[in-house]
This record gives C-alpha cells, sequence and structure tokens, in this order.
C-alpha cells in the first residue's frame, strides 16, 4: 500500500510539473507619451508562433494611475492570434506619459513556447515620429 502510496504521488507530481512549465513572458513599454491632441503612442504586438497567446497589457501614467488603451486593434478578447499583429493606441486630450508592461501566455494545450512576442513603440506628433524599442528590439 505504502508502495502505490509513492507511486501516485509520484504521477502527480510530474504531472503538476508539467503544467508550470508552460510558455510566458513579460517586457517593459518604457515610456508612453501623449500631448492632447497632438502626439500619440501607438504599440505594436506580434505574436511569433505558431499558437494563440494570451496577453495582459498594463499602462500607467505619471502619477502611477491605471491607463486604459484609447484604441486596441487585432486582439480579440486579449487573445493575439497566431502569426498576427495587433495595436495598441494611448491618446487623451490632455498631457501625460508613463510606461506600460506587455505580459504573454500560452493557452493552456495551444503549445510551449520560450517566446512568442515581438514588439515595439512609436510616438507620433505633428513633427515626426520617434521610436521607443522594448525589449530591445529581442522576442520575449
Amino acid at each position: 500500500m505504502k508502495k502505490l502510496f509513492w507511486v501516485l504521488c509520484s504521477l502527480g507530481l510530474a504531472f503538476c510539473s508539467a503544467g508550470s512549465y508552460a510558455g510566458s513572458g513579460k517586457a517593459f513599454v518604457p515610456t508612453w507619451v501623449v500631448t492632447g491632441g497632438q502626439t500619440s503612442t501607438y504599440i505594436s504586438i506580434s505574436n511569433i508562433t505558431d499558437n494563440p497567446i494570451e496577453l495582459n497589457l498594463t499602462f500607467y501614467g505619471k502619477e502611477g494611475a491605471l491607463i486604459y488603451p484609447s484604441e486596441i486593434t487585432g486582439i480579440d478578447n486579449m487573445t493575439l492570434a497566431p502569426k498576427s499583429t495587433g495595436y495598441v493606441r494611448i491618446y487623451f486630450d490632455q498631457y501625460d506619459q508613463g510606461f506600460g508592461i506587455i505580459e504573454w501566455k500560452n493557452i493552456i494545450g495551444s503549445g510551449d513556447d520560450a517566446v512568442a512576442i515581438l514588439s515595439h513603440a512609436e510616438r507620433i506628433t505633428i513633427t515626426g515620429r520617434y521610436s521607443i524599442p522594448i525589449n530591445k528590439g529581442m522576442p520575449f
């Protein structure tokens, strides 16, 4: 009986640890800026895998308040389809700036990717476009 107990415990631990290796990652958007009608920030988020991934996007303003993007395109219910790109736009009628966090994880049963996202941000003003690298341009 003791032997059966230890065999079952070992099998249970093996199955539990297999689930904990599901792919996930995160990177920081180092800055975003809006200036009340003249500047907005666009963030592209590309899924470079063959599997759908779940996203969690969090943005903070200069005072630490949660900021909600003005527009999200190509990301359906915070799920990004395989080999697709979605866009986030931050735009307000007043000045604000801050940073953000992009987190992803594999949807259960869809794969176990080590990296999944390639992302880049751009601040667009009336005088030009300014690049904002995310994760040094490397996938995460």
